[in-house]
């Protein structure tokens, strides 16, 4: 292997490393994020106690969450549509195909009433005073294994990366299996950039959330465990 090869190798590598490392939790308590699926709570709740003992309030920006302290404050952000709300966490979240349970004021903030699931991410702005380190050090990791690489700029159209090889019959076993999970797709190699044989859906979207809209939906349908969503030509 020549000294490009190598440093294409690497530097592909390193890429891949930092997106990997921004899907798990960042050090420290705040600043901490991952992404995955929100829901919200059921009208019929309205007035019981959660878990920290107070009542739900469906007027209240407040969440359910697996694991991060009472009183932890998340920023949630829509990744379809972009719209935040910041919500005070005061309740468990016990479902294991979310990341969190929002109120309803929250949900409706992010505009995901008629959605009722959404793909969202959550970064973690504060935690309470003497809460538990071990506990806010350790979130789950992103259910949904969806990442997004960020884009400065405007875009004509996205994609969906399934995955990435160094050997061409991986990537053909890949397409293979999602073949016959009735997904379209096709290969991608980028001697100069990569050196790596990349398997992606065939489809092109218009959108950044349209591509992750559907990510997300291959993913809680079974038929993905990860991609990357990324600008056409990246």
């Amino acid at each position: 292997m020549n000294r490009r090869s190598i440093w294409h190798l690497l530097r592909h590598s390193l890429r891949w490393l930092a997106l990997l490392l921004a899907s798990c939790a960042v050090a420290g308590p705040a600043g901490r994020w991952q992404t995955g699926e929100a829901s919200y709570y059921s009208d019929h709740l309205h007035g019981r106690p959660t878990a920290s003992g107070r009542p739900y309030d469906r007027n209240g920006l407040t969440a359910a969450h697996p694991t991060l302290p009472f009183g932890t404050i998340v920023r949630v952000t829509h990744l379809q549509n972009g719209r935040v709300v910041q919500v005070t966490v005061n309740d468990r979240l016990s479902h294991r195909r979310r990341v969190i349970d929002l109120s309803y004021a929250a949900a409706w903030h992010l505009g995901m009433i008629q959605q009722g699931v959404a793909p969202v991410r959550l970064e973690v702005l504060s935690t309470p005073a003497g809460a538990p380190a071990s506990r806010v050090s350790t979130p789950p990791p992103a259910h949904a294994g969806v990442m997004i690489v960020p884009s400065a700029g405007f875009h004509e159209a996205y994609e969906v990366q399934l995955a990435a090889f160094h050997h061409l019959h991986e990537a053909h076993a890949l397409q293979w299996q999602m073949y016959h999970r009735g997904i379209a797709t096709r290969s991608d190699y980028r001697a100069r950039r990569t050196s790596l044989h990349r398997v992606l859906a065939e489809a092109v979207f218009a959108t950044q959330a349209e591509a992750t809209a559907w990510a997300f939906h291959q993913q809680r349908q079974g038929s993905i465990t990860e991609a990357l969503v990324i600008p056409r030509g990246w």
